[in-house]
């Protein structure tokens, strides 16, 4: 018996000796991640005063980037933000021009690199920042969100930093899950200098500023999203396919958009934020409606 309890804590001393040394590389790996310097071109962006601009900043900013989803509805920051027990405690900054804002020294080219590259003035990569969305926004959109960004009223808030807990280093280090998403762009491609203006084409760069594959998939054809709680809504096929919108109508379709209400007349979850999109025009859901009827049909699932 002694000997086999000898055993057994000679085991339990390697198994800790094991996770301590692999939680220290999961450490070192996440801290230089959080740390290194990334090399993103730097948007030329000129701040216009011009009323229509800065309204369509702020239409882009509430009701297509969806801003306020993360920064609150003031863009001052929420503390928390996303507290998910044990993986990350995400708090996020105050964008205005208050005090406490990590925005107050930016110039306008800063905002917009970081705006569609993640990558602050300093040269690290702004966390769980979904740029991944915005990396393909145009030049002229891109100029008209920073100009609003100047016209927001400053809101005083200093938000403390995210906190990045053991498991959530972990599972960053194993690679389960991204925390930078500026490690998915191509940092060399060009970017659009214009709104594409045809329907489709307009459409599908909606869809991505929006988000949408996020939680539909690349393939936009729905289903469980990996990681997600048991309790979480499941996202809708969203291809013409039977278990998607195939019989859906552009009515029914904008009614799900900008209501949230399905085509069997149920309410739709709000981790769709249709109450954000409720402020997009017709012509937006038009050119919504035109991308996804497009889309090649996939089963529900196929995300």
């Amino acid at each position: 018996m002694k000997n086999l309890f000898l055993a057994f804590l000679a085991l339990s001393g390697m198994a800790v000796t094991a996770a301590v040394g692999t939680f220290g590389l999961a450490y070192n790996y996440t801290e230089n991640r959080l740390e290194k310097q990334w090399e993103a071109p730097t948007p030329r962006v000129e701040v216009s005063t011009d009323a229509e601009v800065i309204e369509r900043g702020r239409h882009l900013t509430q009701h297509v980037l969806l801003c306020a989803q993360c920064h609150g509805e003031d863009l001052g920051g929420l503390n928390p933000y996303i507290d998910a027990t044990g993986v990350v405690l995400v708090n996020s900054p105050n964008i205005t021009r208050g005090q406490g804002s990590v925005v107050l020294e930016y110039t306008p080219d800063d905002f917009a690199r970081t705006i569609r590259y993640g990558v602050r003035p300093d040269g690290t990569a702004a966390a769980v920042m979904p740029v991944q969305n915005f990396t393909g926004i145009s030049d002229d959109d891109l100029g008209a969100v920073v100009s609003y960004l100047q016209t927001v009223k400053p809101v005083d808030r200093t938000n403390p930093k995210s906190v990045f807990k053991p498991m959530g280093r972990m599972l960053w280090y194993f690679g389960v899950f991204d925390l930078q998403f500026t490690a998915l762009l191509d940092l060399e491609s060009p970017r659009p200098s214009e709104t594409p203006t045809d329907e489709k084409g307009h459409g599908e760069y909606l869809f991505n500023l929006a988000g949408c594959q996020d939680c539909h998939g690349e393939t936009a054809s729905g289903g469980a999203m990996p990681g997600a709680p048991s309790d979480m809504a499941i996202p809708k096929n969203l291809t013409p396919h039977e278990s998607g919108l195939a019989g859906w109508t552009r009515d029914d379709f904008d009614r799900a958009v900008r209501a949230g209400m399905s085509k069997d007349g149920t309410q739709i979850d709000k981790l769709m934020p249709w109450n954000k999109f409720a402020g997009m025009s017709p012509a937006e859901v038009d050119a919504l409606w035109a991308h996804v009827k497009k889309l090649e049909p996939k089963a529900f699932g196929n995300r």
